[in-house]
This record gives C-alpha cells, structure tokens and sequence, in this order.
C-alpha cells in the first residue's frame, strides 16, 4: 500500500502551490507567502502594541485615569 501525497496547499487560506509565491511545507501544515505576510503584520502591530503599553505604563487603564483625574481635581484650588 503507498502512502497518499500530502497536500501542498497552504493549510491557512488554501491556496494551491499554483496560487501562491511559494509554500513552506511543515510536518502538519503548510503556510503561503501570503500568509507568512499576514502573521508577520499581525505580529509586528502586537509588538508595537506592547511597546506602547510598556511605554504608558498603567496611565492609559480606565481606573487609572479616573483616579488621576479625581486627584487633580481634588488639589485644584477654586476659582477665585
């Protein structure tokens, strides 16, 4: 008995070999240039995402803010 030719479509958006730039083929799925481009933005906009947090800290949480804001309202002096 011969064993069946495993796919070399992209396991992701199912492009044919014909379809796409190129396919890297794994032990279980394969993935299309297209793809591989698409995880790539995907990751760098989380990347981005963490630095900005990392940069903003805690200040950006919605319970953050309203404390900050309560507190410079508290040690506002009233208008005269």
């Amino acid at each position: 008995m011969t064993a069946q030719p495993k796919s070399t479509d992209c396991s992701f958006c199912k492009a044919t070999k014909e379809q796409a730039d190129y396919i890297i083929a794994g032990d279980e799925a394969n993935i299309c240039g297209d793809c591989v481009r698409v995880c790539a933005e995907i990751i760098a906009e989380r990347v981005a995402l963490r630095d900005l947090k990392a940069v903003l800290g805690d200040y950006h949480r919605p319970d953050v803010v309203k404390a900050n804001r309560e507190s410079s309202a508290a040690t506002q002096k009233p208008a005269a």
